[in-house]
C-alpha cells in the first residue's frame, strides 16, 4: 500500500507542486546511481529489446521486475563495466515503443504515459469502462490523507501520509512521522519524511474492483517496486473517504490541485 508505517519521520511533510517539478523528477527515468554513474529506464528498455530481437525472449511485467532487479544489482556491483555493455545496446536497440498502445487523444499526459509503459501487458485491467472513467474524474484534484499514532506512558509515535492527484495524471505522495522514547534518565526523539512524485491512472477489474495504478521511477518507489508500478485497490468509496482492503482508508478533500 501507499501508506507506510514510518518510525522516524518529519513533523511537516512537504507536498511538491504538480506539473513541471514532477516532470523534472521523472524525465531521467532513473533506476539507480553509484559513484556518479546512472542506470536509466531507457537503458533497461534497450536491454529488453536486445533480448527480444537477438535471443527471442519475451517478458511479462512480472519477469521484467526480476530482470530489472538483477540488472540493478549488477550495476551496483560494477557500474562502469555494465554501462559500457549497455551503451552498445542503447545505440542499436533503443526503439520508440509508444505505438504499442492506442491511447485516446483526450487523455492527460500522465494517464497516457502509464498506458504506454504497460503496452499490451495489462492482465484483466480495463481502462475505458464507465466505472474507471467516472472514478478517474472523481479522483483528479483530490488530496487523500491518512494518519495514525500511539502513546504509552512517556513514549509514542505518529505517521502521516498525503497523496495529491492532479488532473494532468501526476501525483505527489508525502510521508512523515516521528518517534519519542522516554524512560527514567533517558529521552530520545526522531523524525523523518519522504516525498515521491509520479504518474497515476485508473482501471477496473471484471469483479468491479477499481485500481489506482501508480507509476514512478523515483528511488522511493523503485526500492519496493523495481518496475515502478504500484497498484492501489479501492474496495469502496464515498465523497469523503476511500476504503482499501484490509481496513486502511484515506480521507478525501476535493479540488486541491491547480491543474
Amino acid at each position: 500500500m501507499i501508506y507506510k508505517t514510518i518510525l522516524l519521520a518529519a513533523v511537516s511533510a512537504l507536498l511538491f507542486s504538480c506539473g513541471e517539478q514532477v516532470k523534472q523528477e521523472l524525465d531521467s527515468d532513473l533506476i539507480a546511481t553509484k559513484d556518479g554513474y546512472r542506470l536509466t529506464e531507457k537503458q533497461f528498455k534497450a536491454y529488453l529489446n536486445f533480448l527480444v530481437d537477438e535471443m527471442g525472449e519475451t517478458h511479462t511485467i512480472q519477469s521484467q521486475i526480476a530482470l530489472k532487479s538483477q540488472l540493478k544489482q549488477e550495476f551496483l556491483h560494477d557500474p562502469t563495466g555494465l554501462l559500457q555493455e549497455l551503451e552498445l545496446l542503447h545505440e542499436k536497440y533503443t526503439k520508440d515503443d509508444t505505438s504499442r498502445t492506442e491511447s485516446p487523444s483526450y487523455l492527460a499526459e500522465g494517464h497516457r504515459l502509464i498506458r504506454e509503459r504497460l503496452g499490451a501487458d495489462i492482465g484483466q485491467m480495463q481502462f475505458e469502462t464507465e466505472d474507471a472513467n467516472q472514478f478517474r474524474t472523481f479522483l483528479a484534484g483530490s488530496l487523500l490523507r491518512s494518519s495514525s499514532s500511539f502513546y504509552d506512558g512517556g513514549s509514542g509515535g505518529y505517521s502521516y501520509a498525503e497523496v495529491l492527484f492532479c488532473a494532468d495524471g501526476s501525483y505527489t505522495e508525502s510521508l512523515s512521522g516521528g518517534l519519542t522514547i522516554s524512560t527514567p534518565g533517558a529521552n530520545a526523539h526522531g523524525r523523518d519524511s519522504d516525498v515521491t512524485p509520479g504518474y497515476w491512472e485508473v482501471a477496473s477489474l471484471p469483479n468491479n474492483t477499481l485500481i489506482v495504478l501508480l507509476y514512478s521511477t523515483h528511488p522511493n518507489m523503485l526500492e519496493d517496486s523495481p518496475n515502478g508500478f504500484l497498484p492501489m485497490p479501492i474496495q469502496r468509496f464515498t465523497q469523503q473517504v476511500l476504503y482499501l482492503p484490509g481496513g486502511d482508508y484515506y480521507e478525501r478533500i476535493a479540488n486541491q490541485c491547480a491543474n
